[in-house]
């Protein structure tokens, strides 16, 4: 599971496919979100991303919002290993 760092406390990054290979990569404080009724994590920050995969998703979100100053650091899981070849392909 991915992490970022933000405002000095480590933060839980979710990420979910919207439509096609559109993503959205939010980064969960851990607090409470205080206008819901029912209990539910408060998301600060959220990112639409377009990415061929969850991974490249989280990439490219994490990446911009700690070149925009919004994220301290951040943490990926190790790259999966691409089943369809097309890293070969973009190689040659």
């Amino acid at each position: 599971m991915a992490s970022a760092t933000m405002d000095g406390r480590t933060c839980e990054v979710r990420t979910q496919r919207d439509i096609d290979k559109n993503w959205a990569v939010g980064i969960l404080t851990g607090e409470s979100d205080e206008v819901s009724l029912w209990p539910r994590p408060r998301i600060p920050v959220v990112v639409k991303v377009h990415a061929r995969s969850r991974w490249h998703a989280e990439e490219t979100a994490l990446r911009s919002l700690k070149d925009q100053g919004v994220i301290a650091d951040f943490v990926l899981d190790p790259r999966p290993e691409d089943p369809t070849g097309e890293a070969e392909e973009a190689e040659e």
